[in-house]
């Protein structure tokens, strides 16, 4: 019996000793992690660098310069440049593969929008075929498939919508069956977010139609979806490289100009890449390294907001690249958004 109280004894007091080491790493462990979650919280960690995956990316070819001597004043809500994203994914663009069979093939294509007369080789992938019917010509890339498309329909009476034109649902829907029917990829194509515009004919100038019964044409401009949530940009804001001017001579679906310059972004092959600050970008802007759209060749501007997007324009070959947009009433540049010390020499 002594033994048992013994015993029972010194299991009391090894739990009681071993309950307190126990508690005291338990103690330990909790001052740590909560000290980790106070540095953590006031004093994160930087993430690691971008991977700049691709080396040093090529400078973006703006249509022209910016010129110096523009005053700019910061006019947005506060009165303050943004702080924007440190890093941005670049991604590879989709390039097409050369088939000895792309000729044969992109005439048996356009054959059926009646495009097979007058073959012309421009280069060795442009091609050029006409409607004689209509006067209008398609050159077409017989390798990525982009083309364009052109008539006289200023001057071509015959080119005229002859009925009242369709609604914007039915004029998305017949341009969406044209592109399908000549197999051009549009599944990166926002259809819902692209823009139409009606247009009527005054003194050789096609002009916004105040009036739906007044419209001879209509303009559609496509825009991609955005990439990572960053809307893609083109030469012109409001413009693309993916646009169509349609009639409906005899009620029917005509189109009488367009592009489509489609570059298309793989999205399984990108890599990070920094950025630069809304100072440094405003300091290019100011030193006239931008491209500026300008049509009232303002000397001051006030710069109302500050936007890092996605560009795209008609000579792009490579990579899809960053802006920065600055923008004002009347007035919008852009700048590279990439670091000249992340750029090509």
């Amino acid at each position: 019996m002594a033994n048992l109280v013994k015993v029972t004894k010194e299991t009391r007091i090894f739990l009681k000793v071993g309950g307190i080491v126990l508690g005291t790493f338990l103690l330990i462990y909790l001052g740590l992690k909560s000290t980790s979650i106070i540095q953590n919280l006031f004093f994160p960690k930087p993430p690691p660098p971008p991977k700049q995956g691709f080396g040093k990316l090529p400078h973006l070819s703006f249509p022209s310069k910016g010129t110096t001597g523009v005053q700019f004043r910061i006019n947005t809500i506060d009165g303050q440049l943004p702080k924007l994203i440190d890093r941005i994914n670049v991604y590879r663009l989709i390039s097409p593969e050369a088939d000895l069979l792309a000729l044969k093939n992109a005439k048996n294509t356009l054959s059926s929008v009646n495009f097979v007369e007058n073959q012309v080789k421009l280069s060795d992938t442009l091609y050029q075929w006409s409607q004689t019917s209509t006067g209008v010509i398609i050159q077409y890339d017989i390798v990525t498939k982009n083309f364009t498309i052109t008539s006289n329909y200023l001057t071509n009476s015959s080119l005229l919508t002859t009925n009242l034109i369709p609604n914007e649902e039915n004029i998305k829907a017949g341009l969406i069956a044209f592109l399908a029917s000549i197999n051009a990829d549009t599944k990166d194509i926002d259809f819902d977010n692209s823009t139409v515009d009606f247009l009527q004919l005054k003194e050789g100038t096609l002009i916004q139609s105040g009036n739906l019964g007044d419209a001879k044409f209509a303009k559609i401009t496509l825009f991609q979806f955005p990439i990572d949530k960053i809307p893609i940009i083109y030469d012109t804001p409001t413009d693309s490289v993916l646009n169509f001017t349609v009639s409906y001579p005899a009620g029917n679906l005509q189109i009488v100009d367009g592009q489509f310059l489609h570059h298309q972004p793989d999205l399984q092959n990108k890599s990070d890449y920094p950025i630069k600050t809304a100072t440094q970008a405003f300091e290019d802007l100011k030193n006239g390294k931008a491209y500026t759209i300008n049509p009232l060749n303002l000397t001051n501007v006030d710069i109302t907001n500050v936007q890092v997007r996605y560009y795209l324009d008609k000579n792009t070959n490579d990579y899809l690249l960053p802006v920065i947009i600055f923008t004002g009433i009347n007035f919008t540049a852009y700048v590279d958004a990439i670091p000249n010390e992340s750029l090509q020499q």
